[in-house]
């Protein structure tokens, strides 16, 4: 069976305002989802991101591997 990965950027940068493909959890609007998930900010998330080099990239943190977004 394959597997499927489903990656998302996350950002608490402007999580208000929503594009294709984005959607936030925020504190304030649901409490439950907010505390579910973990956060410590309200936090946008978008699903739209080609998997390239241009949007990530690889660290290696105590021996994981962790995509995430160059800067």
């Amino acid at each position: 069976m394959p597997l499927t990965v489903r990656v998302a950027y996350g950002t608490s940068q402007k999580t208000t305002t929503l594009h294709r493909g984005e959607f936030s959890i925020l504190c304030g609007r649901n409490p439950a989802a907010y505390e579910a998930a973990g956060l410590s900010y309200d936090t946008k998330f978008d699903l739209d991101l080609p998997f390239t080099t241009e949007w990530t990239a690889v660290s290696h943190v105590h021996g994981m591997s962790i995509y995430n977004r160059p800067s």
